[in-house]
């Protein structure tokens, strides 16, 4: 049997999605599911429980002390339910593995290869990338940087050496805007086995969406503020993680969160331009104006006579012509004509 454990405290739809997915993609083995949880709301479980009933399959809900967290702190997008996999150890006492993964998430892969890893001697497994600033950051020799979103954990490794404990202690030292993972980076360093890139791979390195046919079995990890279910994240993938949502009960309530700064704005008008849809292109390059000049005037009689041509190409339905004015704007200003699948191209975008 492999057991999954994810945490969870607001990511609740984000969880299904990755839970339909991965048994999906694992309908010929027996999975036990764990969900770390602080007062999950009884009507969260009650759907989680039905998908498990759906394809099967058995879920344990695993309560975890908040006071253990009280004196951990989070920074950016990033919640409290990243320090839930430190005590999976602790509170799966007679299990002597687990394969721990993110709730923001799609499997499209066969997890037995990963439980079959050999793990004698380390303490997790997953993926490792060069971070080029690990070393100088975190004294990491090699500057080796796991990423903590997708690990097979050896929970016998961790409570022979302690590792929960070291990096509660490490945090509490150390003031580290990626927190757990920079502490199992440490903590761990030379006893984290590398495993290939497919098994933790990120849309947003994609030059282009045939990039996918690389890898045929993959966990897509959708890291980073800016996730899928923002409008601002590409349609491609968006299409692709609402497909794993219409099979959970949380697609009747379902609408992608619309942009929240400018940045965001002028993504989604590109991607809509991109498709040739010009008439809601035009909407969201409008938005983009209304928070550009909520913080800031016209810069000259110039750029605002462009944008009032602009308004009366689209007043009479002119909507390419009128993008292409509205595009000379957002050009001027720095920001990018063309959509990336990397979105964090445009600046500040996760800003709020």
């Amino acid at each position: 049997m492999i057991h999954v454990v994810f945490g969870v405290d607001g990511y609740v739809s984000q969880l299904a999605v990755a839970m339909v997915s991965m048994f999906q993609s694992n309908k010929n083995h027996l999975i036990k599911t764990y969900i770390v949880c602080i007062n999950l709301n009884p009507s969260d479980k009650k759907r989680f429980d039905e998908i498990a009933a759906k394809y099967q399959r058995d879920i344990t809900y695993l309560s975890l002390d908040p006071n253990l967290l009280s004196s951990l702190k989070t920074f950016f997008h990033l919640t409290q339910a990243t320090f839930y996999r430190l005590f999976i150890p602790n509170i799966l006492p007679r299990l002597r593995r687990v394969i721990y993964l993110d709730c923001d998430i799609i499997v499209e892969a066969d997890l037995s290869e990963l439980w079959a890893l050999d793990m004698d001697n380390y303490g997790n497994a997953g993926v490792i990338f060069d971070g080029k600033d690990t070393e100088t950051r975190l004294g990491v020799t090699g500057g080796k940087d796991m990423n903590a979103g997708i690990l097979v954990m050896n929970l016998d490794y961790w409570r022979e050496q302690d590792i929960t404990s070291k990096c509660i202690n490490w945090l509490k030292k150390t003031e580290s805007v990626y927190m757990d993972n920079d502490a199992m980076n440490v903590v761990l360093s030379g006893a984290q086995k590398g495993v290939d890139e497919r098994w933790n791979l990120n849309p947003l390195h994609f030059s282009r969406y045939s990039d996918e046919s690389k890898y045929p079995s993959r966990i897509l990890h959708f890291a980073g503020a800016i996730k899928p279910w923002h409008k601002a994240y590409d349609f491609g993938f968006q299409e692709k993680y609402q497909s794993y949502l219409s099979l959970t009960p949380w697609i009747a309530n379902y609408s992608p969160e619309e942009p929240w700064n400018i940045s965001q704005a002028v993504s989604v008008a590109n991607q809509y331009f991109e498709n040739s849809n010009f008439l809601l292109a035009c909407g969201y390059y409008n938005l983009a104006f209304k928070y550009r000049f909520l913080k800031q005037k016209v810069e000259s009689i110039e750029i605002a006579n462009i944008i009032n041509m602009g308004l009366e190409l689209q007043n009479e339905l002119q909507h390419p012509e009128a993008c292409k004015k509205y595009r000379e704007v957002i050009s001027f200003w720095g920001f990018p004509l063309n959509h990336h699948c990397n979105v964090y191209q445009f600046p500040q975008i996760s800003v709020r």
